[in-house]
Formats: structure tokens, sequence, C-alpha cells
């Protein structure tokens, strides 16, 4: 993944579901709402999910759900786990 200032948008999902987005705390709505203000800014835009381990499968797929359906054309999930 590159990392030049607007190309990642790294959103965190925390084990209770809670999401972060850019170190803010989020609703889905501001989800959806802040992945279509980068797609139309940066249509290349790459997303990055991190979620812990615990982290409930559901809470992933919403965030990958609002994603394709806002045009983000390339997402990556980054799991937590300890050794």
């Amino acid at each position: 993944l590159a990392n030049k200032a607007g190309d990642i948008v790294k959103i965190n999902i925390r084990k209770s579901g809670a999401y972060v987005i850019m170190n803010k705390p989020a609703s889905e709505e501001m989800v959806e709402k802040t992945m279509k203000e980068a797609v139309a800014k940066r249509p290349e835009v790459k997303v990055l999910i991190r979620a812990d381990k615990e982290t409930k499968h559901l809470y992933v797929a919403n965030i990958l759900s609002i994603c394709k359906f806002v045009g983000v054309k390339e997402t990556h999930i980054m799991v937590k786990t300890l050794n």
C-alpha cells in the first residue's frame, strides 16, 4: 500500500463494534459520508480496515459493504493478533 497523504483511509473497528475513522469515532453513516467524500476527491483512494481478532465479522462486512457502495476500488483488512 502506498501511503501518500490522502491515498489511504484507515478505519479501525473496535471489539465492541465501534468505528474509528482517521482517529475519530464514527457511526456507520459518518463512515459512508467520509468515504463518499474521499472517493469524490481521489477515485483511487484505498481503505485499510483494522480490526481486533475478537471483532465480529458483521462489523467488518458492514465497512466492506459501505466501501463497495461508495465506489472504493481497493480495500485491505488487517487483523491484530497476539503472539
